[in-house]
């Protein structure tokens, strides 16, 4: 779910547990949003979200180009 076009909301795992991903720069300011509204913020250290949104075009890409590729 698109939060906008730099941040969206890759999984919901409880009401008080959502992981957000996005562009590396969109990350502090939406930490700041959250702290400044009482909310605790964990940044993750990870590459990539499987879950999102954006791996989820990537792999729709992915398997496009597949497609054409000529297997034995």
């Amino acid at each position: 779910m698109l939060i906008n076009r730099h941040l969206a909301i890759a999984a919901i795992n409880s009401p008080e547990n959502i992981l957000i991903c996005g562009r590396r720069e969109a990350i502090p300011v939406s930490q700041a949003f959250c702290q400044q509204n009482e909310h605790k913020t964990i940044d993750l250290k990870i590459s990539h979200t499987l879950h999102s949104l954006w791996m989820q075009l990537s792999c729709q890409s992915l398997s496009r180009l597949a497609s054409q590729v000529p297997y034995a």
